[in-house]
């Protein structure tokens, strides 16, 4: 995941975690990729972010 990560960066992009359930979550949380990826609770959470980026981007 992290070199996924890294591809999307390279790219311009952004990689999203949504609804990851509570193994997935302490997974991410024990080998730190919450800290590389964005964990949102659910997929409108994470939809919900791309449109904040965007409307920062504009500022």
């Amino acid at each position: 995941m992290a070199l996924l990560q890294t591809w999307a960066r390279e790219r311009n992009a952004a990689l999203k975690c949504a609804g990851a359930n509570p193994v997935v979550r302490t997974l991410l949380d024990l080998t730190n990729l919450d800290s590389v990826l964005q964990v949102h609770p659910s997929l409108d959470s994470a939809l919900e972010s791309f449109h904040e980026e965007q409307i920062c981007a504009d500022c």
